[in-house]
């Protein structure tokens, strides 16, 4: 996938919710209309899980900072991480983001009651 192509270039082991923030306009670049969410979360997540250590610990910061940058929609990362998947990335990192997860659907639905 081009995602993770791109995050294994521009981040040399390092990836921070800092460093993904100074190169989120090189990230927004490459997603368009022809990359879902589940592409997006999948290679964030197989990235951090790879590199491990702070990549790993920083994961729900960086989501949150693909939500800010309004590259995920809360309702997408939601629905991905909804899902029962017999993946150990998958698992490790939706155990890694639960209280984003938390937070994002708090926030999700106090919007929707004001819509």
């Amino acid at each position: 996938c081009r995602i993770y192509v791109t995050l294994a270039a521009i981040f040399n082991d390092d990836m921070t919710p800092t460093s993904l923030e100074a190169r989120m306009p090189y990230i927004l670049k490459v997603l368009d209309t022809s990359v879902s969410a589940s592409d997006v979360l999948d290679a964030f997540g197989f990235y951090c899980q790879e590199k491990g250590g702070t990549a790993m610990t920083s994961f729900p910061y960086c989501l949150q900072k693909l939500y800010n940058a309004e590259a995920l929609e809360a309702e997408d990362i939601l629905k991905y991480y909804a899902a029962d998947k017999e993946d150990p990335v998958f698992s490790a990192c939706k155990k890694q983001a639960e209280p984003f997860l938390q937070w994002l659907a708090e926030d999700d639905g106090s919007s929707e009651e004001e819509d």
